[in-house]
């Protein structure tokens, strides 16, 4: 399948998504809006260009740490749902929707990419599996980072809001009910969900601290404060109503500056730099899509 076949598929379905990208862009353009009258641009931007490069390559490498353990952890989940597919086809298949979700604002981004890919494929029987396999798999990533969430908030100056208190109290609880209620739904996929869970802890742990490390080479920080800052945050790509996700996570922690010992400047530095990590390995997918017509 070559761009111009997923193009035009994704332009058939464009005309019933005006509505959402009108939402989606008025919700993105109010966010940045909402973080640009907090800041003054200046000081973000020195902050920026007085950053160590050193820790944000470091950072940089966690980031694709985590990508390559994503890929392996889909890789889990796919061969459970009985979709085999050798590590050089699965590895250009995450990169290339990699690359369509951050370029292709909407509902029909990578995940769109490879359902087309495995109708044109010979998998057309296996679609419904591949998104079994792909719903199991963001579930478990986010299994993932409530319990690290959970962990970390509790070491947070949060603790000492009564009425943030109570709620990070009950958060377990909601938890491991969500976990419970994941495992009756998908009760023959426990054994993969448990096998899988390691990964998701790695996952989601090596991208908060790649966030962490973004703003260290910024300045000193106080590492659980930011990390429980940006835990939470992470929570907001849970709502669809931002292109690329972009705006979310910096109007939620220009709310909560006043309730953690961060520094907006340094958090949205932090963010910028990691947008550019992401896009820098959305590319890998690039080459792929350009190198022949028929992809993959």
């Amino acid at each position: 399948m070559d761009f111009a076949s997923f193009l035009d598929a994704f332009k058939r379905g464009l005309n019933n998504r005006y509505v959402k990208w009108i939402v989606k862009l008025g919700a993105t353009a109010l966010a940045i809006w909402i973080v640009s009258t907090s800041i003054e641009f200046s000081e973000l931007w020195a902050k920026m260009k007085t950053a160590n490069l050193l820790y944000i390559f470091f950072a940089f490498v966690l980031m694709v740490l985590s990508k390559f353990l994503s890929i392996a952890r889909i890789s889990v989940f796919y061969e459970a749902h009985e979709i085999r597919m050798d590590y050089k086809t699965n590895f250009k298949l995450f990169f290339i929707g990699l690359f369509y979700n951050m370029i292709l604002p909407g509902g029909f981004g990578g995940d769109g990419y490879k359902v087309v890919w495995l109708r044109a494929n010979g998998f057309s029987e296996k679609v419904k599996n591949a998104l079994r396999a792909t719903l199991l798999d963001r579930l478990n990533g986010m299994i993932g980072l409530m319990l690290i969430t959970c962990g970390v908030v509790y070491l947070s100056s949060l603790m000492a809001i009564d009425e943030i208190s109570y709620v990070i109290y009950a958060s377990p609880i909601v938890a491991i009910l969500g976990t419970l209620l994941c495992f009756r739904v998908f009760t023959n996929t426990v054994i993969v969900q448990l096998k899988t869970l390691p990964y998701s802890l790695l996952i989601q742990g090596l991208s908060v601290l790649a966030l962490c490390l973004n703003a260290y080479a910024i300045a000193g920080i106080d590492w659980i404060e930011y990390t429980a800052g940006f835990s939470l945050s992470t929570f907001t790509f849970l709502v669809p109503l931002f292109i690329g996700g972009v705006g979310s996570r910096e109007v939620f922690l220009t709310f909560m500056e006043p309730l953690l010992d961060i520094q907006l400047n340094v958090v949205l530095a932090a963010i910028m730099f990691n947008h550019a990590q992401r896009l820098a390995m959305a590319l890998v997918g690039l080459p792929y899509i350009l190198k022949q017509k028929k992809v993959l």
